[in-house]
């Protein structure tokens, strides 16, 4: 009865072992999946810019949720390997969007950004994310990043 138990036991363990791995492949692959279809769509900067954001903040807080280090260092380097050339394409369009603004429309992007869903969540996560992977070179990169296309034009202009 006590070895059935026990087995039982690790049968159940193995399940929800490769039930995250499962899930964190699916959410990479979700990402994955966004952010190639945003580089390509024919949408205005703001709404891509809109998406990275929204896809970086969701990493972030899957990143910070992995309890194993070596898990969630794995996690965080696949996404940023996957997503490389689709967030440096985007960055790159969003970057030459915010360098045409005028000052009157830089503030008014700055106070829309700040207003947006994913903005309490970014800033929130930002530090802690940046503290957990600071060893990770290209990682601490790719947050930079992010981080500069996101604020660059808006709360420079609002001295945020």
């Amino acid at each position: 009865m006590r070895n059935s138990i026990n087995v039982l036991f690790l049968a159940a363990l193995f399940c929800c072992l490769s039930c995250g791995a499962v899930r964190q492949s699916k959410q990479l692959n979700q990402h994955k999946n966004v952010l190639a279809r945003t580089v390509t769509a024919s949408i205005h900067p703001e709404q891509k810019l809109d998406t990275l954001a929204t896809s970086f903040v969701k990493m972030m807080d899957q990143g910070l949720r992995i309890l194993n280090p070596k898990k969630g260092l794995a996690y965080v380097t696949q996404y940023s390997q996957e997503n490389e050339k689709s967030i440096d394409a985007l960055l790159k369009e969003i970057t030459a969007w915010q360098k045409n603004m005028k000052t009157m429309e830089k503030i008014t992007y700055g106070l829309r950004l700040i207003q947006k869903p994913y903005a309490k969540d970014f800033v929130e996560l930002i530090g802690k994310f940046e503290r957990k992977y600071q060893q990770v070179k290209f990682v601490s990169n790719l947050s930079k990043k992010v981080k500069a296309g996101l604020l660059d034009a808006g709360m420079k202009e609002l001295n945020l």
